[in-house]
């Protein structure tokens, strides 16, 4: 993906000429957005670091580069992302805590992979925190919650995640299995 060629103006000076359409730059910056929906950080990251280079005060494309940092477990460089795109456009002023929930939800994922449940409780529960509208951070939750046998803590999760997404069938599932082992125990 070249976005700039240089051309020689004299002898001695050179001309850095971006090559990349408005049409181009928005389908490159939706596919690398893609990948980061997708998961597919560390695919989307060397992208969004070339068009950064040639479009430094991008706010979208800031924060775009703050999720893929954060999706690798990058905080450092995934916070100074946000909040470079909160500084340049007032309409990212919550960048810094939506790159804090994916920080967040990617390491709850691989502490509950790694069977850490404390972990993953700390991390979900910090994340439902910051995002209390948001089902998928209490579902985590109720998930850690169950792996470690605290079946009160993570059917009241499950409850809050029903409460904002009543017809999820996998929430659903998960609120009988969890009924299901608390009556059992």
């Amino acid at each position: 993906m070249p976005t700039k060629r240089e051309v020689q103006v004299t002898a001695d000076q050179t001309l850095e000429i971006s090559l990349l359409t408005r049409k181009e730059f928005d389908q490159v910056e939706k596919e690398a957005n893609e990948d980061i929906g997708g998961g597919q950080y560390s695919k989307a990251l060397p992208v969004l670091e070339r068009l950064i280079a040639d479009y430094p005060d991008d706010a979208p494309l800031r924060q775009s580069l703050g999720l893929a940092y954060a999706g690798l477990q990058q905080e450092e460089k995934a916070l100074a992302e946000a909040a470079r795109a909160a500084q340049l456009d007032p309409q990212f002023a919550n960048s810094p805590d939506v790159i804090r929930a994916l920080l967040l939800r990617e390491r709850g994922q691989t502490a509950l992979k790694n069977q850490n449940y404390a972990a993953a409780v700390d991390a979900f529960a910090k994340w439902a925190q910051i995002q209390p509208q948001n089902a998928q951070a209490h579902y985590a939750l109720a998930l850690a919650y169950g792996h470690q046998g605290k079946y009160t803590e993570a059917l009241a999760a499950i409850n809050k995640a029903l409460e904002l997404a009543p017809q999820n069938e996998s929430y659903l599932k998960v609120k009988g299995i969890l009924e299901t082992n608390a009556s059992a125990k």
